[in-house]
């Protein structure tokens, strides 16, 4: 069933967390209270890898003509994978990607069944804590673009 346009952020944020959980493998084991995939940024103690969804609002919303109930509105979102392991960030936010870009058009997943087009990256940003412990984020500024009918 389609994403509905009157709780729009809320089901498309637990959209895209459910669709990222289905592909992308938690690299570790964990207890059955911690996750590897949140809808927010942690707020005690986790274990590391981890990924964040954070919707940053609703932009660019316009109605798609005279008189019309219906609108166009571009959903901004960061995602943010977390790691204590360069390289372990890296590889699972190529993962993500990857996963966001091949699953539009197709499989149970298929975001442009949920009314989610086009999906873009808008920009990458790296932010590290220093030192060797130090937690490692890579984000991911997507978007995608919904019609709210």
């Amino acid at each position: 069933m389609p994403i509905n346009g009157s709780t729009l952020i809320t089901e498309t944020t637990i959209f895209l967390r459910n669709m990222l959980a289905s592909g992308i493998t938690d690299p570790i084991t964990r207890s059955s209270n911690e996750r590897f995939i949140m809808t927010s940024y942690p707020e005690r103690n986790t274990t590391y890898p981890l990924i964040t969804i954070k919707p940053e609002g609703m932009v660019d919303i316009r109605r798609l003509g005279f008189q019309s109930e219906e609108h166009y509105v571009t959903l901004p979102y960061e995602i943010r994978v977390w790691s204590r392991s360069q390289r372990q960030k890296e590889q699972l936010a190529e993962q993500v990607y990857t996963w966001l870009r091949t699953n539009q058009f197709s499989g149970t997943y298929a975001t442009t069944d949920q009314n989610l087009w086009g999906f873009k990256v808008n920009g990458t940003a790296v932010v590290d804590e220093p030192g060797k412990d130090g937690v490692k984020s890579y984000i991911l500024s997507v978007e995608y673009k919904f019609i709210a009918i």
